[in-house]
């Protein structure tokens, strides 16, 4: 994505990545072609090459907007004044939800089988840019006694991980119940990780996530929400 960037330019990339991204999510990545961004945003190609070098380097964007935007929230609690250990993690946790963000819907378009190498990517960078900022909260939670873990990095990006691997919807087709009782274990293994209290983060399995829908079209991406249980499904 271009660099150094006047306020001009900036609203026109915006506009490309915000009319990819609705399209992307609504169609699927590859029932959209370039022609349909620029016919949403009014921009011929010419200039459209100017920012983009493809509709793949268009999605890139929109990715890198996103990982961006999360790092954005988490250092902006980090930052925080006042917050305790406990309470400063729980929301970076929040935060780190991409599902609750503008862009959000684009997770599922990057199980479409040519972009998938874009997925994986942005797990990569969203782990090592986000990890460092939430093991600083675990750091605070050590000190006051909240958590016990002699390696809070590590912890967490084993944490991140899992939950990215573990709650994709383009990966494992959970049912309800299946869905549910994972989201319990999770809590589990997370609360010893972190040598936390039990309970401590039992909110979670309370009120497990949903993944957005993402209408589905020839060879479009689905992101599902988990299937209600059948008799002959086994955990």
């Amino acid at each position: 994505m271009p660099k150094g960037l006047t306020r001009k330019r900036e609203a026109r990339l915006g506009a490309i990545l915000d009319a990819a991204a609705d399209l992307f999510t609504r169609r699927g990545y590859d029932q959209t072609t370039v022609d349909d961004i620029l016919a949403v945003v009014g921009m011929g190609k010419g200039t459209f090459y100017h920012y983009f070098k493809s509709k793949e380097d268009v999605l890139e964007g929109v990715v890198d907007r996103l990982v961006a935007l999360v790092v954005q929230r988490v250092e902006a609690i980090a930052e925080a004044p006042g917050l305790d250990g406990h309470t400063r993690l729980v929301q970076m946790i929040a935060a780190v939800n991409v599902e609750q963000t503008p862009d959000g819907g684009i997770v599922g378009v990057l199980h479409e089988g040519a972009i998938a190498r874009l997925h994986q990517a942005s797990i990569t960078r969203t782990i090592r840019l986000v990890a460092p900022v939430l093991a600083k909260a675990v750091e605070q939670g050590v000190a006051e006694g909240v958590y016990s873990t002699p390696r809070p990095l590590e912890t967490v990006e084993f944490l991140l991980a899992g939950d990215s691997a573990m709650f994709d919807f383009g990966m494992f087709d959970w049912t309800e119940e299946q869905f549910a009782s994972r989201v319990a274990e999770f809590v589990r293994i997370m609360e010893l990780a972190l040598g936390a209290a039990e309970g401590s983060f039992g909110f979670l399995a309370e009120a497990p996530r949903q993944p957005r829908e993402v209408p589905a079209g020839p060879g479009a991406a689905k992101d599902r929400a988990p299937r209600p249980a059948a008799r002959e499904d086994r955990d």
